[in-house]
């Protein structure tokens, strides 16, 4: 997640949700309804892209629409002995 993502979220009006690794049946089990579904067929179940509607979702959010981010904040300014970006 980096300076693209944020300005996106900040053109949608939208934010970037963080949940703990490990939980994805507990977040599943917060999906109230699936209203659709984008490149299922070429992308299979887990990249799809899914629009669903959620009741009580545990995450953090940690882009928003304001230009805020927990990422920038996580990862300082990389040194001189900082290990090459990655991606």
């Amino acid at each position: 997640m980096g300076p693209r993502t944020l300005a996106a979220l900040q053109a949608h009006g939208a934010v970037y949700l963080h949940a703990a690794g490990g939980l994805a049946v507990t977040l599943a089990r917060h999906v109230a309804r699936v209203h659709g579904v984008h490149g299922l067929a070429a992308l299979g179940v887990a990249d799809a892209i899914w629009e669903i509607e959620l009741s009580e979702l545990p995450a953090v959010v940690t882009m928003d629409a304001h230009g805020d981010t927990l990422h920038a904040r996580a990862n300082p300014a990389p040194g001189p002995d900082s290990p090459a970006p990655v991606g």
